[in-house]
This record gives C-alpha cells, structure tokens and sequence, in this order.
C-alpha cells in the first residue's frame, strides 16, 4: 500500500482519525480479539473477471458521466463528508465526520435538516463514517468512535442503538460501514475484527462472516459494503486493494483488484454501492476516480482526475446511487458532494 503518500490535507486528518493509512491498517488488523466464524457452508471460488478491452480514465468533461450539481454543507461550517446515502424520494443523507454531524440534502442540494454533535449519548457521534436509509426512510449511522450502530428517522429523531467495544457477537472495533439488503437486515463492515456482522432492523445479532488477512473470504481493514437487489454482498477491502463478493449467507465468491492505476485496479478504495442492475461503483480515492464494474468485476467504466474543477475529485471516500442512475460521489478533500448523470 501507498496511501500515505496520495493523501494529504483534511483528509489525511480524517484517515489517521480512521485507521487508513497503510500502516494503522495492518495494525487494527493485528490488535483485533478473538476473529469471528466463518460460515459453515463452502463454495468454490470464481475467479476474478478482466476486461475484454481497456476501459481509460477520460480527461476532465469528456467521461462516461458528466456533472449535474455540486454542493458544500449549506451552512457555512466546515465539511468534511465521508458518507452518502439517497433515500427512495431522491434526499440524500451525508455524514460529516469532521462536524460529528448528519445533513439530509434535498435531491438539488438544499439543506433539509441536520443533527449530532461530539459525543456518547443518544443522537451523539464520534467519527460517523458510512451511512444507509432504509425503505421507510430510516437512517443507520456507523458511529465509528462509539463502536455502535445508530438508527433515526427521516427527521433526525433517536429511535435504536446497538454494539458495543470488543469482539463478541453484536460487538465491534472501530465499525465503519452500514447497509441493507432488501428485506431490511443490517449489515456492518466491522473493521477492527476483520468481520461483517448480520442484523435485524432492531438490531438482534443474526451472523457473521470473515477473519483478518489476505486470502479469500478474509477481510483487511475492511471499509464498506453494499447488497445488490440479489441479495449479494460486495465488500472493500482497504488493505488489499481489492473487492470482494459474498453470496447471501457470507459464503465466499470472487474477488478483483490490485494495487495499482490500470483498469479494474485500485490505490486505497473506500467506497461502494451497487444499483438496481447489478453494477458495482467504488470511489477509487489514491486514483482519484470512480471505477464502474459488472457483477462479476469486468470493468465498464470510469471517470475523474485530480483536482477541483468539474468531474474533478480529490480522494472521493464514498459513493451512492439514485433511482434513475445518478452517481452521488463524496469528494471528501473538495468538501463537497458532486452528482453525475450518464452522458448521452
């Protein structure tokens, strides 16, 4: 890993906060307590799928996608976005980390509502990292600081909590991920132990998959995940550079990626999400692109550069998508969000 050296600035603040630099990685890996079970059932691997063609990185305004809107936090407060999630009406839910905030955004952009603040009560945060809205508009919230998970409404009203520091059933070490599948249970990329970890919407520990290492069906420094509308589970893999793809119950599938700037290729990803076909998007954050892959890994596109300008990002930490094919993407040292529509 080379993270160190791409990432500079806010955000370098924000991954020593978060255990990403190459070498905290390996070290939350290495203080993780006793790792978790893997499943009972086996399968055999599918190997990794490569493009038929190279698939480039485009220059500035002449991508795949092309910019619809950008927007900061609205109330002139510093913004330091780490996590994204849009809801079914188009709102989007962004957590700041740096503020120990959410903002709910309408889908144009304009501030909705915002709440948290420093802290280990109810509605209080410390270092929120991912985030997911359910179907009735709920919102879970990896409070990474506070080893819990917590759920809200729309509005920003208190309505659960769960976890708890240590490595236990329904414990975790520094959780930094969150999202659903489509019957509701909650997933969380539990990054200390190396695991995820399986839960109802009110929080009743269901299962858990992975180990810390390397090899296929281990987790390092995992950092988020998503579940296609199959019921697959896709998971970024920080330390390794690499996706990888679970079946519903955790059984390992495939996986794709190296260190590296070529296609299908990543440098320090930390985030993805899937949309209503299957496809796959990970913010590629030391490339300083998005990379868009099929369900299988077979790379289909890919867009930004370095810097500031439009269709520009600068170590994008996290990505998600609406209902008409929307690209949200955190552009986490910009201090913005950015949306892009496919190009005609």
């Amino acid at each position: 890993m080379k993270t160190w050296g791409i990432l500079s600035g806010q955000l370098r603040r924000y991954v020593l906060l978060a255990c990403l630099t190459s070498a905290a990685l390996w070290a939350c890996s290495s203080q993780a307590s006793p790792q978790a079970e893997t499943p009972a059932e086996t399968g055999a691997a599918l190997s990794p799928t490569t493009a038929s063609s190279p698939v480039e990185t485009p220059a500035a305004g002449t991508g795949p996608y092309k910019l619809l809107r950008k927007w900061d936090s609205g109330d002139g407060r510093p913004f330091t976005p780490s996590g994204i999630a849009v809801d079914g009406s188009g709102n989007v839910y962004v957590a700041d980390t740096g503020s120990n905030r959410i903002l709910k955004f309408s889908p144009e952009g304009a501030v909705l509502a915002k709440w948290g603040a420093e802290g280990s009560g109810d509605g209080q945060f410390k270092s929120p990292q991912r985030i997911a809205v359910d179907s009735a508009g709920n919102l879970y919230v990896a409070d990474y600081g506070n080893n819990r998970i917590q759920k809200f409404d729309s509005t920003g009203t208190f309505l659960a909590k769960w976890g708890g520091e240590g490595s236990g059933d329904g414990q975790f070490t520094r959780p930094f991920s969150v999202t659903l599948d489509g019957s509701g249970d909650v997933y969380v990329v539990d990054n200390g132990n190396g695991r995820v970890q399986k839960f109802s919407a009110a929080g009743v520990f269901l299962a858990k998959w992975g180990s810390p290492g390397a090899g296929n069906g281990q987790l390092s420094a995992p950092v988020d995940i998503a579940v296609d509308p199959s019921g697959y589970i896709y998971v970024v893999n920080n330390g390794s550079s690499n996706i990888q793809k679970f079946s519903p119950v955790g059984i390992f599938l495939a996986k794709w990626g190296v260190e590296g700037a070529g296609d299908g290729e990543f440098k320090s990803p930390l985030g993805l999400t899937v949309d209503s076909g299957g496809n796959v998007y990970v913010a590629d954050a030391g490339n300083y692109r998005i990379q868009k892959f099929n369900s299988v890994g077979t790379p289909a596109a890919a867009w930004g550069s370095r810097g500031n300008g439009d269709d520009q990002v600068a170590a994008p930490a996290d990505v998600a998508v609406d209902s008409a094919g929307n690209v949200y993407v955190v552009d986490s040292e910009n201090h913005r969000v950015q949306v892009f529509a496919r190009r005609s």
